[in-house]
């Protein structure tokens, strides 16, 4: 309540601090231009996720607009623009960086479509890149092992469940190409998968490991609903058709730590790409070279890969210098 006060008085308005749903935008020209808006992205073959994201910006920043009485993109200035970027102090530094990337997509939008005469999105400021400043989370050997076992294989759910499980933790899918999995992209033939994914749109051919062969096997012979779908995972309730687009299977990492009775810190984050990171740990520590990684997790540069470097304790450890008093 105080940071909203605090908001209030030094900007003139109150954002949500929170990812909570976010209220209609009143303006009908406003949603408008953000109907067509979302056209325009979707020509442009932009993803899903990132689709839902830029729109949340739009209505955001059109909100804030309303709330300054601005009806109309052409009423807009710079000083407009700083006013809103200042309103974006009380979200996180990885936040700010987001909703500054989806400003400055919006407002080239609006000067190219006529709706603003000046392209507003020159006012945005661009913030400082702090990649990789964080460490990303892993899971150890065993508490991987403990979640598999968690899971009840004996319904079709469980199934479903663990032959995803196993593709992010054996073959480090994000969880969109789990979600978007085509069964033609199963190749029994030569034991490969091979996919397009989400974010590069590049093409990735993983190795069809015997124990993700197995549990996918299971899941289609013993689990998977009947449908004509093209997906391999479903829903398992009517109808069945392909996984919600939000769904990132927290949901299936939440009730295995629930039955394990596992716990987590505060600050481990422990979703699905968590497991991708700990699949990227463990090849490091065994020596494998980052092109080789970068290639199985489709990262499109090396330097994405590299971020893991600092969840190898044990290499870091071998890096430090000796300083003069003979210390690390």
């Amino acid at each position: 309540m105080v940071r909203k006060l605090v908001q209030l008085h030094s900007h003139g308005t109150v954002g949500r601090v929170n990812r909570v749903p976010l209220r209609s935008i009143r303006t009908e020209r406003f949603a408008d231009i953000l109907g067509h808006y979302a056209q325009f992205c979707f020509r442009h073959g932009y993803a899903a996720s990132t689709r839902r994201n830029l729109r949340e910006h739009g209505v955001r920043f059109f909100m804030f607009l309303e709330s300054r009485c601005l009806l109309d993109t052409s009423e807009m200035s710079s000083h407009t623009i700083v006013d809103y970027v200042n309103s974006l102090s009380v979200y996180s530094y990885h936040s700010v960086g987001l909703s500054l990337t989806g400003l400055r997509s919006l407002l080239a939008f609006l000067h190219t479509n006529g709706y603003h005469h000046l392209d507003l999105s020159e006012a945005v400021p661009h913030q400082q890149a702090r990649s990789g400043s964080t460490v990303p989370s892993t899971w150890s050997h065993e508490d991987v092992l403990t979640l598999l076992h968690a899971l009840d294989r004996g319904n079709p759910c469980g199934k479903r469940d663990y032959a995803i499980l196993l593709l992010v933790t054996r073959l480090g899918l994000r969880a969109v190409d789990v979600r978007n999995l085509k069964l033609e992209s199963l190749k029994w033939s030569t034991n490969r998968i091979e996919f397009v994914q989400s974010k590069t749109s590049q093409s990735v051919y993983l190795p069809l490991l015997k124990d993700v062969g197995w549990a996918i096997i299971d899941y289609l012979e013993h689990a998977r609903p009947k449908s004509d779908s093209s997906f391999v995972f479903l829903r398992h309730t009517a109808p069945y058709q392909s996984l919600g687009e939000g769904n990132c299977f927290y949901h299936i990492i939440s009730r295995c730590l629930k039955i394990a009775g596992m716990t987590a810190s505060l600050d481990q984050k422990l979703g699905m790409h968590s497991l991708r990171h700990t699949l990227a740990s463990t090849l490091l520590a065994k020596h494998a070279p980052l092109s080789t990684i970068a290639g199985m997790l489709g990262h499109a540069s090396v330097e994405s890969t590299a971020v893991y470097l600092k969840t190898e304790l044990n290499a870091l450890r071998a890096c430090a210098l000796q300083s003069p008093g003979g210390t690390a």
